[in-house]
Parts: C-alpha cells; structure tokens; sequence
C-alpha cells in the first residue's frame, strides 16, 4: 500500500485523538482509486470552504446495499449564500480532480458551525 501523506493522517484522526479508522480508510482509497486524487481533494476542501476545524476522513456504509464511501467531514462557517458558493467552487474543482468512478465513492459532509 502507497504511503499516505501527511494531511491524508491528519484527516483520519478524531478530533480527541485516536486513529479512525486509517488502514480502513487507506485500503479503501486504494482499491477505488482515490489516492492518487486524495491531497488535491483535500487542498480543494480547504481551499474551498471557511473550516473551523480540519477535515475528518471516514468509511460510510449504506447499511441496506453495504455500499461504501469515503466521506469527508468538514465543520464549515459563513453565511448560507458564502457556503453554496463555497460548494459550488469545490464541485466545480472536484470535478475537475477526479474521473467519474473515482468521484462516485466520495461523498462531502457538512455542517455549519
């Protein structure tokens, strides 16, 4: 397995420390070929949004198909017009980042701090 960078640690770690999951989030990145596309993803989070605090990374699971996906966690600020903005800025460039199979298996998750 490649070795995952330094923000990509950060982010699967909980917020009172303890890993979260890393080697799950790592093997699932992997397999769907997330990694390659990870940092820029990241980059694009923080560039995109007002965060309070760093971006939290997570395997999410539909519990009735067991489909999964990374899921990144962000606590945003702003008012609601600066956060859709915000958002569409982030879909316009994750977008760009990823091919379609790769964008499939990631889902953000916000909420307004």
């Amino acid at each position: 397995m490649t070795q995952v960078q330094p923000q990509v640690a950060a982010a699967t770690q909980r917020p009172g420390g303890g890993a979260a999951g890393l080697p799950q989030v790592q093997g699932f990145c992997q397999t769907h070929g997330i990694t390659p596309h990870l940092a820029e993803l990241l980059h694009a989070v923080s560039d995109s949004f007002d965060l309070s605090a760093p971006p939290q990374l997570s395997l999410g699971t539909d519990p009735e198909t067991d489909e999964q996906w990374l899921e990144i966690g962000v606590s945003v600020r702003g008012e609601p017009d600066a956060i859709l903005g915000a958002l569409d800025h982030f879909m316009d460039r994750w977008l760009a980042i990823a091919p379609p199979g790769v964008r499939d298996r990631v889902r953000l998750v916000y909420d307004v701090a």
